[in-house]
């Protein structure tokens, strides 16, 4: 199984796959198998500054929070960013 080198933030489930972000600038979010925890993907690298929260809606929608930056980011299963949420004040 995969063991990644930092302590994860964020973990959502969706489909036999988790979802799972790091704690660290830049790092992708992580997609294993929820059975036996391979590595099936890599996807946002370099989007994020700090991803922490995630989740996956009914469309298969990745939507990740980034806690430096302060924006909510909606992601495709491929890690297309589909729509930015600023929440700057």
């Amino acid at each position: 199984s995969f063991k990644p080198d930092k302590p994860p933030l964020g973990i959502a489930y969706k489909n036999e796959i988790l979802f799972v972000t790091l704690d660290g600038k830049g790092e992708p979010i992580l997609l294993l198998n929820a059975n036996n925890g391979q590595l099936i993907n890599k996807i946002g690298e370099g989007i994020f500054e700090r991803a922490h929260g995630i989740s996956v809606d009914e469309e298969s929608s990745i939507w990740v929070t980034d806690v430096d930056a302060n924006k909510i980011y909606r992601l495709n299963s491929a890690g297309v960013v589909l729509l930015i949420i600023d929440g700057q004040i």
